[in-house]
Formats: C-alpha cells, sequence, structure tokens
C-alpha cells in the first residue's frame, strides 16, 4: 500500500471519531514551498484535489502563517473560507476544525454541515491524530530516501563495472545513458559533446531523443542555450520542481523541443577544458533533491574518466602512429641513400 491510499485510511476513520462531512490533509512540499493536499476523506466528491493552501488566505492559511489551531463552529463566509471546494458546495459547510502538523509540515482539517459539532476537546484529538499522520510520513520519506540511496548506489556500481567490461565507447554510452534515465527518474538523457575545432557542440548520444535524427546530427552554436552555457562557463545548471518550464531553451531557440519543466546539466571537464555536457531533462516536473544531485555529480565524475581514458588513448595512438611514420621515412631515406664511394 502506498502513502496516499495508508493516510486515506486513517482519515477515513478520522473522519468517522468526528463525525465530519470532509477531512484534508495538507502537506508542505518541500520542492516548490507550496501546501497541496496530501491525501482526504469526504462523504461527498466535491474536494479540489489541486488546491494549494496560500499562508494567511482563508481558514487553512490562516492555521499555515500562525501555525495555530482553529475552531469555527458557526462559519461566516465573510471572514474567511475554506478553499478547498467550489463556492457552491462551501455555503453548506458549517463548522470547521483544523490544527498544525509539528515543524510547519502541514494542516490537517475536517468541516460539517451541522453546527456546534466540535469541541476543545475534539481538537485536542485532533492533535495527536496529527502527530500521528505526520509520523507515518516521515516513515514513508526515509523509506523513499534509502530506496533511493539503495538505486543510486547500484547504479554506481554497475557504471564502475562497465568502464570494465565494455570496451566500445558507443555501447558504453548507450547502457550509461538508459541507467541514468532510469535511477534519476528523467525521460530524457544525452551527451553533448565539444566538435574537434572545440567552438560548437553535437549530441553524441541520447536516450529518448528530444529532437529529429536530422537535427540530431547538427553541429549546434555554443553561444545560445543552457547547455551552450554550461560549455562556456563550466558550471551545473538545475532547474527543478517549483521553478516551472526552463525559460532559456536547452539547445537555443533554433532547436524546437517539448520544453523541459525539469533539467540538470553537467559539465564534464578533462584537460583543462569542458568536453562534453552530461544532460537529463523531463517535460514533467520532478524533484531534485540533494541525493540526486549528488549521485549524478559522481556518476559524471566516471563519464569523464571513461572519457578521458579514451582521449588519452587516442592521443597515445596517434603518436604511436607518429613514431611509426617517422621510423618508415628513416627507413626509406636510409634505403635510397647512396653506397659510399659510388
Amino acid at each position: 500500500m502506498d502513502e496516499r491510499s495508508y493516510l486515506e485510511r486513517l482519515l477515513s476513520i478520522v473522519c468517522s471519531v468526528f463525525d465530519a462531512y470532509s477531512v484534508v490533509l495538507y502537506m508542505h512540499d518541500k520542492h516548490s514551498g507550496e501546501f497541496r493536499i496530501a491525501a482526504h476523506f469526504s462523504l461527498g466528491d466535491h474536494v479540489l484535489t489541486d488546491s494549494v493552501a496560500e499562508p494567511g488566505k482563508g481558514f487553512v492559511g490562516w492555521i499555515v502563517r500562525n501555525r495555530q489551531p482553529l475552531l469555527i463552529n458557526n462559519v461566516d463566509k465573510k471572514k474567511g473560507k475554506l478553499g478547498y471546494y467550489q463556492p457552491d458546495v462551501e455555503t453548506t459547510i458549517k463548522a470547521f476544525m483544523g490544527c498544525p502538523l509539528k515543524r510547519g509540515q502541514g494542516v490537517i482539517c475536517l468541516d460539517s454541515k451541522r453546527t456546534f459539532c466540535f469541541s476543545e476537546k475534539d481538537q485536542k484529538i485532533l492533535h495527536l491524530f496529527a502527530d500521528f499522520l505526520l509520523d507515518i510520513h516521515e516513515r514513508f520519506e526515509l523509506a523513499r530516501a534509502s530506496q533511493n540511496q539503495f538505486q543510486h548506489y547500484h547504479c554506481l556500481q554497475l557504471i564502475h563495472a562497465m568502464r570494465k567490461n565494455i570496451k566500445r565507447w558507443p555501447d558504453f554510452l548507450s547502457k550509461f545513458l538508459a541507467l541514468m534515465s532510469d535511477a534519476a527518474g528523467f525521460e530524457h538523457s544525452f551527451l553533448a559533446a565539444r566538435d574537434p575545432n572545440g567552438d560548437r557542440y553535437y549530441i553524441e548520444g541520447a536516450h529518448v531523443s528530444m529532437m529529429s535524427d536530422k537535427m540530431a546530427e547538427t553541429h549546434l552554436d555554443m553561444s545560445v542555450g543552457l547547455v551552450g552555457f554550461v560549455f562556456r562557463n563550466g558550471q551545473p545548471v538545475i532547474t527543478g520542481e517549483g521553478d516551472g518550464s526552463s525559460c532559456t531553451p536547452l539547445f537555443g531557440k533554433a532547436v524546437k523541443t517539448q520544453p523541459m519543466k525539469s533539467v540538470l546539466l553537467l559539465p564534464l571537464t578533462f584537460q583543462k577544458q569542458v568536453r562534453g555536457v552530461l544532460g537529463l531533462s523531463s517535460p514533467s516536473a520532478q524533484p531534485i533533491d540533494d541525493d540526486l544531485k549528488t549521485f549524478c555529480m559522481m556518476a559524471s565524475e566516471q563519464l569523464a574518466l571513461f572519457l578521458e581514458n579514451l582521449y588519452l588513448r587516442s592521443k597515445l595512438q596517434e603518436s604511436e602512429a607518429y613514431a611509426r611514420n617517422l621510423q618508415d621515412s628513416y627507413n626509406n631515406s636510409s634505403g635510397a641513400a647512396p653506397a659510399r664511394g659510388a
């Protein structure tokens, strides 16, 4: 059973205990900073599940801002509103009771179509339920964090093993990008590589490409777009849930792609130059916490090491080829020289 289902079962018990019409649980979203409905239970189908409690606005917003309980046994619509019903439904609500969760983590509130049905004793009991609900939420959060950390660690192990077992660069890159998308939860992943001239770049590989095959083969302008910014400045770009769609296109305005709400771009630096950019992006909002950032940084370092090894190997092969050519030229010139005394 997932967290939402678990919370809704508990809210149904709260609703029964207080003989309420609806019970609504708002939780603070760490990424957007907003208070959104995490779960609810109602005897009707009128709760607006996408509602956001703004501090200071309405009864729920008052609790959010003041972190104090609120009990209203005869609701006066002129003095405030609940905010999680349409106006025509809200007029039928006669009583409201709510209390904050500890540390400003959220608000639990319930209502009734009967006046004077809640008491101060009820409010004390509601506090106990609030503490219990927060404890459950934090346990689920801890379990999710542990699961994500394990998945990230396992992915890093696979990448490390790939560096030893997969010799062909195209095979390594394809596997690497697929692993990154899966472990990070992003729909798209790609590697942008600096071209030999150093002033443009191209998409060397992608997992679920964002552009046409023809455009993917084009060498792109490094002076525009978020990817170009990373190449020029050597600094990562991270936009996540709560930031909305990025105002700056990933590859510049000339390259048409779907707007991305979550973007993570990391520079791959070796030989004192940004040689590539590892990109993760998603059209839907994805939470980007510190654990995910650390994982992606570590994975990008593994990729940079692999690229540097390929670079050094290529330079070594060039040097060996150059030395062989010199040797061949010397041998040929020595063989063609006239013998002494001729």
